[in-house]
């Protein structure tokens, strides 16, 4: 089986995202696809709503919808002034602890939609230290396996964009917020049907082989891993899966989520252009051999690439 991609994650189902006609955010109409499209919200349904303060107009158009459905909606809102104290000022030693009470709110939660926090990502996550990024992912980690065996919830992620965002990307921002809202507007059920055929693919296969015109060359097996197709949707089937994973949804849509067998993964991969801790990254080639990344290159970001990996923990150099 071959599969041919230029690796950018949502391009596979939202090749004809582009073709749409942009809309201007109308957050009244688009807060009635969210509850009703995207995730179906019904009366009774406990709703947990978190973003930040930018994403404000947005948020409260949602609970107003979520009103209207029976249901009842709870705001969670951060900010980018809370965030950095978050993420540089709070004493190490506590960086470990996580938030246990959330998982007991999470037992009566029946689905959380969630905004972007932070406005300016790029000016918050720069140059923080790897130590405490790491030891907060651990946290992350803790928190979302002790999370799964309570918590019956979906989550949905929507996306808001920013000017900062578009910088980070070197896109003008009406062009970039154009093609975003333009996505988010695509047509569902198109993205569906190539999702279950791409899944329908992928599921049990013996061979995959990922392909681009930059150089990628890297094959895998599936066996009996799961997959998972993001439409933008929750179903009736995944939103009562037993699944955590199968229960998220992202807006836009269009990811296909898989974990191959690990030791199956050989090949180059070559990224022409990525970032790596907000800096430029140019002509990444990462070298495979049985699951084990054996070299890493590029013309520029390599380095900042081995630094965060050897700030973690575990099989660093494992696919």
């Amino acid at each position: 089986m071959n599969l041919k991609s230029n690796l950018s994650g949502a391009a596979i189902l939202l090749c004809a995202s582009l073709m749409c006609a942009a809309q201007a955010p109308d957050w009244a109409s688009l807060s009635k696809k969210i509850v009703n499209e995207t995730v179906g919200i019904k009366a009774g349904d406990v709703v947990l709503i978190r973003g930040g303060k930018h994403t404000l107009p947005l948020m409260e158009q949602i609970a107003a919808e979520v009103h209207r459905k029976g249901a009842a909606p709870h705001m969670l809102v951060e900010s980018d002034v809370a965030l950095n104290a978050l993420y540089r000022e709070k004493p190490e030693a506590n960086l470990a602890d996580y938030p246990k009470h959330m998982v007991e709110w999470m037992k009566e939660i029946d689905y959380e939609i969630i905004l972007p926090t932070s406005e300016n990502f790029t000016a918050l996550f720069k140059d923080i230290d790897n130590k405490r990024t790491s030891l907060m992912q651990s946290t992350r980690d803790r928190f979302l396996k002790e999370m799964a065996a309570v918590s019956h919830s979906s989550e949905i992620i929507v996306g808001y964009p920013t000017k900062q965002e578009a910088d980070f990307v070197n896109i003008d921002f009406p062009t970039y917020e154009k093609m975003h809202w333009a996505s988010v507007n695509t047509d569902s059920k198109a993205i569906t049907d190539a999702g279950n055929k791409i899944m329908g693919m992928l599921k049990g296969a013996k061979q995959v082989r990922i392909t681009t015109k930059e150089g990628t060359d890297v094959s895998f097996s599936m066996g009996d891993r799961y997959v998972f197709a993001d439409d933008g949707v929750l179903s009736d089937k995944e939103r009562t899966s037993r699944i955590m994973f199968e229960r998220f949804a992202n807006l836009p849509g269009g990811f296909m989520d898989f974990a191959p067998n690990e030791s199956s993964v050989n090949g180059k991969l070559i990224v022409p252009r990525s970032n790596c801790n907000f800096e430029s990254a140019r002509d990444i080639t990462v070298t495979i051999k049985n699951g084990t990344v054996e070299k890493l290159e590029g013309s520029k970001g390599a380095p900042c690439y081995e630094k965060i990996m050897g700030a973690g923990s575990g099989k660093k150099m494992t696919v």
